[in-house]
């Protein structure tokens, strides 16, 4: 299933972010691999994201997901009232993944804005590292919202707590207010709010994983 493939990433995705493993981030005594440990982590769950995701490619993982292309050679890439550019060309030829799989996938890139910058794939800046993943987290989440098979409640968009770094960026609050949802969240922190109907799936995903580091894993109270 999708849905649940997507989730054990974000389940693997979130032991390498402090603010969700109640960690203090990189370094020999923290529990977190070290600086190219962890970018070589980060660079296999793209690849297997995209793998998920996307039909085969020659672009890295990182360009297919993060750095969409003009349509056709020679076309401007078009974007949308809040900035984001179009994803399309051969490149980003997407699978039937369903909405439920988009939306773990959205959480992924959502999650990931908040990776310490020991852990960027090369080429990024930490500022286009958190645009690029800002902008395909709203772009897997229009996905949903333009699908009228979905059953998504469009205010947990507003609520989930692996959205909460997106929320906090420009694109974030842009995109939300451009389809009407008001952030739940008092100064930085997400408000108190019933668990997510997803989490069980990301938290089952989690359980499965035979590397986790115990510590953490006890810390955390969802994804």
């Amino acid at each position: 299933m999708h849905a649940v493939a997507v989730a054990e990433l974000v389940a693997e995705l979130t032991f390498l972010i402090p603010q969700r493993s109640d960690d203090p981030g990189p370094g020999p005594e923290s529990g977190s691999p070290p600086a190219v440990g962890g970018r070589d982590k980060v660079m296999r769950l793209l690849d297997s994201l995209a793998a998920l995701l996307l039909r085969p490619g020659r672009a890295p993982a990182t360009e297919r997901l993060l750095r969409p292309r003009p349509a056709r050679p020679g076309r401007p890439t078009t974007a949308d009232p809040v900035g984001i550019p179009a994803y399309g060309g051969r490149h980003y030829r997407r699978r039937a993944t369903g909405w439920l799989a988009t939306f773990n996938a959205a959480c992924f890139f959502s999650l990931a804005i908040w990776l310490p910058s020991q852990y960027l794939p090369d080429g990024f800046t930490p500022e286009q590292w958190r645009r690029c993943c800002a902008q395909a987290s709203v772009h897997e989440l229009g996905l949903i919202h333009r699908d009228p098979r979905h059953s998504l409640d469009p205010d947990w968009i507003a609520r989930d707590p692996d959205l909460e770094p997106l929320r906090q960026t420009d694109t974030g609050r842009d995109w939300m207010a451009f389809i009407g949802l008001r952030p739940a969240a008092q100064n930085g922190k997400p408000s108190p709010s019933a668990p997510s109907p997803w989490h069980p799936i990301r938290r089952a995903a989690a359980r499965e994983l035979p590397w986790r580091p115990g510590r953490r894993a006890r810390g955390r109270s969802g994804a």
